[in-house]
């Protein structure tokens, strides 16, 4: 593909003839990167990879109009590749910021106008020397840029997207170092050392690029993923939590005693404790005078008076509409009076009434039994409050 360096060229067509040379291995090199990129972005839910694999194609097209240039000689081809090539730097900065999640059709609209504008540019003046000067200086700007923004995009440094940032830095340098290698040596007309390494150089940091692109936009999806499972077992906790409380008092209800039941029975020996059943007194007449919100206040209320006086690992269940269960595992049957005047104390102190039975379960007396018990030892009080001769616990 040897041609005969136009008027205007001076240094540049040494770098030209250079890269012109190596074209063939870009183009293909160009095409098996996009096709990965094709196949590998359809199992890509982000659609990250798909914005980078427009990258790659402008690639393409930027090494097969080379390839025409050298085959014709067309001024019109070199102007097609000085736009493909600035576009490929464009489509990397979009893509950046498409993988940052942000609002970027102005700014690649309007790069991609100034990469027009040079490439029309050298199409009418026909001055190679400053088109790859401008071409180089586009180039290395727009990838620092991207560089930059990719750097930027998560507070938690992913391993792929640290190789593409830094590969995107070593080909905004390389293409910085043409340039000034260009304008240095077209003083001369004297042919840039070892020129021919660069298309090669640039070769290699797209393919190192492309590994850094999968494996950040495969991060990201893992980084989605742990995300939505997070939310997901929030949601489930959540769910079960509601499912286990009351929405009035916040107190659990009668699931968790069929579950704690269910452990029970299921782990062979039964835990000992005590219960305390109690009851709101005079909650009818409440809500038959001052109606049902203020009926919920005065169950909120020695909901509330309850758990104050609650220990960590305690069960403070919602039994019936205004029947509070209080479960205590490990509570000796002599010390169950004086937590049950505690409870009855705090209640009272909140300007309530309530009565409150207690029962001792485990030595072969099964919870539900003592259950029943605190119920009937809560009415025998209830009782006796009514006659004026409360009982005692």
């Amino acid at each position: 593909m040897a041609q005969s360096v136009p008027p205007g060229f001076r240094g540049s067509g040494f770098f030209l003839g250079s890269v012109e040379s190596s074209a063939p291995l870009y183009f293909a090199f160009s095409i098996v990167l996009s096709l990965i990129f094709v196949l590998v972005s359809r199992f890509d839910p982000g659609a990250n990879l798909l914005a980078w694999t427009r990258a790659f194609v402008s690639q393409v097209f930027a090494s097969g109009a080379l390839i025409a240039y050298g085959l014709f000689g067309r001024v019109g081809a070199l102007s097609l590749c000085f736009f493909f090539g600035m576009a490929n730097a464009v489509l990397l900065l979009d893509a950046a910021e498409t993988f940052r999640r942000r609002q970027h059709a102005r700014s690649t609209l309007g790069l991609l106008t100034i990469a027009l504008g040079i490439s029309l540019f050298h199409l009418g003046s026909r001055d190679a020397h400053a088109s790859v000067v401008l071409v180089l200086a586009f180039r290395a700007a727009v990838l620092f840029m991207s560089a930059w923004l990719l750097f930027r995009t998560s507070p938690v440094r992913l391993v792929g997207l640290r190789i593409s940032s830094y590969t995107l830095v070593l080909q905004g340098f390389l293409n910085l170092g043409s340039l000034v290698a260009l304008i240095y040596f077209s003083r001369t007309a004297a042919p840039i050392p070892r020129a021919e390494l660069a298309p090669f150089a640039f070769l290699m940091l797209d393919v190192v690029l492309a590994l850094g692109l999968v494996l950040a936009t495969t991060e990201r999806a893992r980084e989605a993923l742990t995300l939505a499972n997070d939310e997901l077992t929030r949601t489930r906790a959540q769910l079960e939590t509601l499912a286990d409380t009351d929405p009035l008092t916040g107190c659990f209800n009668r699931r968790v005693f069929r579950a704690l039941v269910e452990q029970a029975q299921a782990g062979g020996a039964s835990p000992s404790g005590v219960v305390f059943l109690i009851d709101i007194d005079n909650l009818k007449v409440v809500n038959d005078t001052r109606g049902h919100e203020a009926g919920d206040s005065v169950i909120r209320k020695t909901a509330e008076a309850i758990r104050e006086k609650v220990r960590p690992g305690e069960l403070v269940i919602r039994w019936g509409g205004d029947e509070f269960l209080v479960v205590v595992t490990g509570l000796a049957a002599l010390e169950a009076p004086e937590r049950g005047r505690t409870i009855a104390t705090a209640i009272a102190d909140a300007g309530l009434e309530a009565s409150v039975g207690v029962a001792a379960f485990g030595a072969g007396i099964d919870i539900r039994d003592a259950v029943e018990e605190a119920d009937r030892m809560m009415y025998l009080q209830k009782k006796g409050r009514k006659s004026g001769n409360e009982a005692g616990f």
